[in-house]
């Protein structure tokens, strides 16, 4: 077998008809080497709904890698015009109380491909009420490097026990919330019992 026979003869693509799961068997469309953009016709796409389409490259001798990992969004707006790619959820957000009745809040972020990158991550709060205010957040963190990816805040909350959680943005585009963390007062160690 001659080495040519190994190199790329084009790039099979894929996607997930808006169910979240990449359909690998059936193949909607197909680029050459060196194509800088494709055209993929013939489906049909819903205004809101996240796509996942995929690649994989294929050798002269037909042999498909079998890559689950090269893949990107594609949303469209109720025009039909292509919408920006999604804000990744903030990751590991945990809530916990200070000595000094603070919150402690830190969260993490994993910048990849294909997500859109986050200029800002806003933390919002009960205060203690019970009902999330999510309209003003009690915090915004900015002004940070592509490589960051941990961060951590010091809060003085109205009242405990109070939730927290954080949502990045990119100037107008909001992403999805994180999980809800709770910072309370850990009760004290109960009185050992005499007999």
């Amino acid at each position: 077998m001659g080495s040519g026979s190994y190199m790329a003869q084009g790039y099979n693509i894929y996607w997930d008809a808006g169910t979240g799961v990449v359909d690998y068997v059936t193949s909607v469309g197909h680029a050459a080497p060196g194509a800088g953009q494709v055209e993929v016709s013939g489906l049909s796409l819903q205004p809101g709904v996240v796509y996942r389409f995929a690649i994989r490259a294929e050798s002269a001798a037909g042999v498909e890698e079998q890559n689950t990992h090269v893949w990107t969004f594609v949303r469209i707006d109720a025009n039909g015009d292509l919408l920006p790619p999604p804000l990744p959820p903030p990751r590991d957000v945990t809530a916990c109380v200070t000595g000094d009745a603070k919150v402690a809040l830190g969260f993490s972020r994993r910048a990849c491909p294909p997500y859109a990158e986050p200029t800002a991550f806003e933390v919002f709060s009960d205060g203690g009420a019970g009902q999330m205010d999510m309209d003003d957040p009690v915090a915004t963190v900015s002004g940070f490097g592509p490589e960051q990816e941990d961060f951590e805040l010091l809060l003085t909350p109205q009242a405990l026990p109070a939730r927290f959680a954080v949502r990045p943005r990119k100037g107008e585009q909001i992403g999805p919330l994180s999980r809800i963390a709770v910072a309370a007062i850990a009760p004290a160690p109960a009185a050992p019992r005499t007999m």
